[in-house]
């Protein structure tokens, strides 16, 4: 499969959700740059390449929201990361202090498809 370049364009508003398709035998490699605008949602990659897995270039930019993969690698000068738990949860900044109330809760996946494993 390679690589998956997505390039964000715009700033986004509403949460979005990003889906890559893979299997055991095909992994891709996703390459997702933010190019100085701020991004809401998940990218859900859960068959992205062992190794090289989700790269998140966010250079001047801002990450809110979920990854979901087996490697993530976060990449940016002046970048900011906030981790809210749509999936799911509690939300979180990326310094580890609480950004939401204990009983706010996201999209829950309950059951993984069929032929995948929660690790």
């Amino acid at each position: 499969m390679g690589v998956i370049n997505i390039n964000l364009n715009t700033d986004t508003g509403r949460p979005l959700i990003i889906c890559i398709a893979g299997s055991d035998s095909q992994r891709p490699q996703v390459h997702f740059n933010l190019n100085g605008h701020t991004f809401k949602g998940v990218v859900y990659a859960p068959f992205c390449d062992k190794n090289e897995g989700v790269l998140v270039n966010a250079g001047n930019s801002t990450f809110m929201g979920t990854i979901v993969g087996t490697s993530i690698s976060l990449r940016g000068n002046r970048s900011s990361y906030k981790y809210k738990d749509y999936i799911g949860g509690d939300d979180s900044s990326g310094s580890g202090g609480s950004a939401g109330s204990a009983g706010m809760k996201g999209t829950r996946l309950v059951t993984p498809p069929q032929g995948m494993n929660w690790d």
